[in-house]
């Protein structure tokens, strides 16, 4: 007996023939009164196989939940999954351009495409047909290329998946196809107008800029699209939701730097490790939270903190220790491998990029505001201070020193530091004094970091040994 083929998911031989089979979730078995659910699809072809089973396994797995019914959204994503299904199926037949052999495609239209159409609609059998053709793109395929190419961390990548869950939502409650091809500039505009009324405009406008950036990336960048096809989103984020930079200026609702007294009340109430000493190298050397927790043992040497990973390219930096972290970094690098993280001790799930310090910084959050800094203002879900200001503080007094008549650095150099763009224009001459003469000197970056200070407390004990 020769062998038979191996089947793909939820199928099994049964004798010449090919069945689906589906499990029943342990808390329905007793009322559905098996663990498994079986169909036979009458053919021994493993490749028509492939095309028929889906209509199949969707009618079992809502059996096999008792019979209830499947979201709209979930319908719909069932159905694009299926068509990517059929698209490798159409790709890899063997028996494409045999005029004496059915193809799958041809079994796809004479077989599975009608009870599409008599279930969902003709619109619906039309879309997942140019999906399996290769003619349409789901809106998620090339998600994980754009964020695998761009390097986002666990979070970046959830933001983006969490905008285009908003917009497949909105196309499947609507009966519009949810693919790339399917949106102009109308289509967008009434999405953004439906979609977000009732949300928060900041919120709104971070969930909708990456929708421009994703179309970017799937056309410009990647080159999916034909060449010349418009973005339908450019602009339309800041267009819908406008920022009043202005008027939250004036109000004081912009995010803000801590003052020097708030910095000395954060260090001298919330005292429990890590956070005296993550909250000193923070307001010490302007770095972000990501980048402290991110830093190793190695990457401390030769006075010198290395960043060699960060929000942009910019970021990727060398920065002087700053005096008062001396005894910080020499007591966390003791009896420590190269690679090891300089604060080890984060709480949360140290194996996702964020985890190292996402439990810390809400801790942070709690301790803040039981000391009374940072407010909450309309039209935000965040306050006017966070984590983050002690990065903004350091940049102030950085810039204060300059006013006071400090010397041996430059605006230009603050930039280089805190790992700033600082070659298009960002400053003032910025080609000239940033991009022609290269990165700023060692002695300047110096000049720079010891240049912010904290009177109110003075330097003796910031220096924690």
């Amino acid at each position: 007996m020769p062998k038979k083929p191996r089947l793909g998911p939820h199928l099994e031989w049964h004798g010449n023939d090919i069945r689906v089979t589906v499990s029943v979730p342990p808390s329905m078995v007793k009322l559905v009164g098996s663990t498994k659910l079986k169909a036979s699809l009458g053919t021994s072809s493993p490749q028509e196989a492939d095309i028929l089973k889906w209509p199949v396994i969707a009618r079992l797995k809502q059996l096999a939940r008792g019979g209830e019914s499947i979201p709209a959204s979930g319908k719909s994503k069932l159905l694009v999954e299926k068509a990517m299904r059929w698209r490798e199926a159409i790709a890899t037949d063997p028996n494409a351009g045999d005029e004496r052999a059915v193809t799958v495609r041809e079994s796809l239209i004479e077989t599975v495409l009608p009870q599409i159409a008599a279930e969902h609609g003709e619109e619906k059998a039309v879309e997942l047909l140019a999906i399996a053709d290769g003619r349409a793109t789901p809106l998620t395929q090339l998600a994980e290329d754009m964020a695998s190419f761009k390097t986002y961390p666990t979070r970046t990548k959830q933001k983006l998946d969490s905008a285009l869950r908003i917009l497949g939502d909105w196309c499947a409650a609507r009966g519009r196809a949810a693919t790339l091809e399917s949106f102009d500039v109308l289509t967008a505009r009434t999405f953004l107008g439906e979609a977000f009324k009732d949300m928060n405009p900041a919120t709104a406008r971070d969930i909708a800029a990456w929708y421009g950036r994703y179309w970017r990336w799937c056309g410009e960048d990647s080159g999916h699209f034909p060449q010349g096809l418009k973005n339908p989103w450019e602009r339309l984020a800041t267009k819908f939701f406008p920022k009043d930079h202005k008027r939250r200026r004036a109000l004081g609702y912009d995010k803000q730097p801590f003052t020097d007294d708030e910095v000395g009340k954060l260090f001298a109430n919330v005292t429990d490790e890590p956070f005296p000493d993550f909250m000193r190298v923070a307001a010490f050397s302007g770095m972000r939270a990501g980048e402290i927790a991110r830093i190793t043992v190695g990457e401390c040497a030769d006075s010198q903190f290395f960043v060699s990973k960060g929000k942009t390219v910019s970021s990727i930096r060398r920065l002087p220790i700053h005096p008062a972290l001396n005894g910080i970094v020499a007591r966390r690098c003791e009896g420590k491998e190269p690679g090891d993280f300089l604060f080890e001790d984060l709480p949360g799930n140290a194996s996702e990029e964020r985890g190292r310090y996402a439990v810390l910084s809400q801790r942070f959050t709690r301790r803040r505001r039981e000391l009374g800094i940072g407010e909450t203002v309309p039209d935000s879900q965040q306050d006017t201070k966070d984590f983050h200001s002690f990065r903004r503080w350091f940049i102030k007094k950085a810039v204060e020193a300059l006013l006071k008549g400090a010397v041996g650095f430059s605006p230009w150099t603050i930039a280089r530091v805190v790992g700033h763009e600082a070659e298009d224009g960002d400053l003032p001459l910025g080609m000239t004094m940033s991009r022609y003469p290269g990165d700023a000197t060692e002695d300047a970056k110096k000049a720079c970091v010891a240049a912010v200070r904290l009177p109110c407390i003075g330097e003796s004990s910031v220096d924690a040994s």
